[in-house]
C-alpha cells in the first residue's frame, strides 16, 4: 500500500508512472474511491505493481539481494509530494484559464459568472451526487468480485493514510482536480475530452486495476456535468471531496490490514 516496498531501481519506474499517470496532465479521483480519485494512490499502485513483478524476476534469477524490499516510502512524505502536486495543478489552472483567456476559473463562462450562483443549492447539489456516487460505488464492491478485487488493490496501494493524511488529500485533491479538469480543461476541450483525460490520468499498468479507470470515467462525465448544470465549480468540488473523504479511509479500514 502506501507502505509498498521501494527498489533500488525504483526510481525508473517511477519516472514512468509519473509520465503517464501525472502529466497527462493529471487526482484523485482517488476515492473514487478515486477520488480517489488521486495522486498517491495512483503512483503508488503503479510503483507497487511493477515493482512486485520486477522482485519475483530477480527473485527466480537466484540473486537474494535484487529481491529483498528495502525501507517503505513514510506516509507523511508522500502526502508532502502529493500537497506540492496538487498545489502546482491548481497554479496551472490558473495561470491557463485566467492569465491566458482572461476567462473565470470558477465559472463555466463569463455568462454564469454575471448571473451569479446559489452557493446552498450548489453545494446541496454536489453533496446528493457524491452520495449517490459513493453508494453505487459501495454496492458495487459488496457484490461484485471486480469491485472487490479492486477495493482491495486500491487498500494496498493506499496503505496506512491515517484518517488526518487521508481527508487532507480529499480536500487538496478535490479542489486541485476539479479547478483543472473542470475549470480549466472542459471550456478547452469539452465534457468528453475533459472526461476521457480524466479517466487516463487514474490509469495504471495492471489489469486488475483498470476498473478504476472506467469509474474515473464515468465519475469524470458525472462531474463535468455538474459544472455544466450549476454553472460553477461547488457541486463538482463538493462532491469529489466527499468521495475522496469518504473512501480513502474506508479502504484502509476495511480493506488496508489485509496488505500490510
Amino acid at each position: 500500500g502506501l507502505g509498498f516496498r521501494a527498489r533500488k531501481s525504483g526510481a525508473k519506474y517511477t519516472h514512468r508512472i509519473s509520465r503517464n499517470g501525472l502529466f497527462l496532465p493529471p487526482v484523485s479521483l482517488s476515492g473514487s474511491h478515486w477520488e480517489g480519485e488521486t495522486l498517491c494512490p495512483r503512483l503508488r499502485a503503479g510503483v507497487h505493481t511493477l515493482g512486485l513483478d520486477e522482485r519475483r524476476a530477480m527473485a527466480d534469477s537466484g540473486d537474494p539481494q535484487a529481491a529483498k524490499p528495502s525501507r517503505p516510502v513514510s506516509p507523511a512524505r508522500l502526502v508532502r509530494l502529493g500537497l506540492y502536486f496538487y498545489a502546482a495543478l491548481m497554479a496551472a489552472a490558473l495561470v491557463w484559464r485566467v492569465g491566458g483567456y482572461g476567462e473565470p476559473i470558477f465559472f463555466v463562462s463569463e455568462l454564469e459568472r454575471s448571473a451569479g450562483m446559489s452557493p446552498v443549492r450548489n453545494f446541496g447539489a454536489g453533496l446528493l451526487v457524491g452520495a449517490a456516487v459513493l453508494t453505487a460505488s459501495g454496492l458495487w464492491t459488496a457484490y461484485s468480485r471486480v469491485g472487490d478485487a479492486l477495493a482491495r488493490e486500491l487498500a494496498a496501494a493506499i496503505g496506512p493514510l491515517g484518517l488526518p493524511n487521508a481527508l487532507l488529500l480529499a480536500f487538496a485533491s478535490g479542489f486541485a482536480e476539479e479547478m483543472f479538469f473542470r475549470g480549466a480543461l472542459q471550456p478547452r476541450v469539452g465534457l468528453l475530452g475533459a472526461s476521457f483525460l480524466f479517466a487516463c490520468v487514474h490509469f495504471v499498468p495492471s489489469r486488475s486495476l483498470l476498473p478504476w479507470a472506467i469509474f474515473a470515467l464515468i465519475a469524470g462525465l458525472i462531474l463535468g456535468g455538474l459544472f455544466v448544470s450549476t454553472g460553477n465549480l461547488i457541486a463538482p468540488i463538493t462532491a469529489h471531496i466527499l468521495i475522496n473523504a469518504v473512501s480513502l479511509p474506508f479502504l484502509e479500514r476495511r480493506f488496508g490490514s489485509e496488505s500490510r
